[in-house]
């Protein structure tokens, strides 16, 4: 907890995965809440919470993740302030489409992950622990909490390739919307978080 010029935050959380690049096994949980307050000359104050919540299972070389985050904006007066905004898009966030590419004060999404690993990772300088998978996933971003409901949720998927190497996660992936488009990636980063 603790706050800023601008109001209040909290972050409370449980991680218990063990791995966090490519969690085998283990429960992330988290809630964040962060609260804009008047300032001088400023806009409107508002409230924001968020909940992240992600579970691995392993099956021999297979594991699946299930994975769901939520947001919603309170006490809001200004529907484009982006400080109320929460972006979706991205691998893993909608993987067919560009990342970023929505925004809206209040989202939804739940995820499917299966991957198997494919390379065991050794000794040697270029012998990393590789993956293939793919994902499924479900949700948008809203102007109000009550248009909420599955007609309006975009179903996306992705395949990908991930290796573990020293310098991070590495990702090479392709993403598929419902309606056609396609989303290509090659990424370096932490993904579950």
């Amino acid at each position: 907890t603790g706050f800023n010029a601008n109001g209040y935050f909290a972050r409370f959380s449980v991680d218990q995965l063990d791995d966090v690049r490519f969690p085998h096994n283990g429960q992330l949980a988290s809630v964040e809440w962060d609260s804009e307050r008047y300032q001088v000359g400023g806009d409107k104050p508002f409230d924001r919470l968020s909940l992240n919540w992600l579970t691995a299972r392993t099956f021999g070389r297979q594991t699946a993740i299930f994975w769901a985050s939520a947001g919603a904006t309170f006490n809001q007066t200004n529907p484009t302030d982006v400080r109320t905004q929460y972006p979706l898009g991205g691998l893993f966030n909608l993987s067919g489409i560009a990342a970023d590419s929505l925004a809206g004060p209040q989202f939804a999404i739940a995820r499917v992950l299966l991957y198997r690993k494919i390379g065991r990772g050794g000794d040697g300088p270029f012998d990393f622990p590789t993956y293939v998978g793919l994902s499924f996933e479900a949700g948008n971003v809203y102007q109000k909490l009550g248009s909420i409901n599955w007609p309006s949720t975009r179903k996306d998927a992705s395949i990908f390739l991930g290796i573990d190497t020293f310098l991070g996660p590495v990702y090479l992936a392709t993403g598929y919307e419902e309606h056609g488009r396609e989303a290509f990636y090659l990424f370096l980063g932490r993904t579950f978080k």
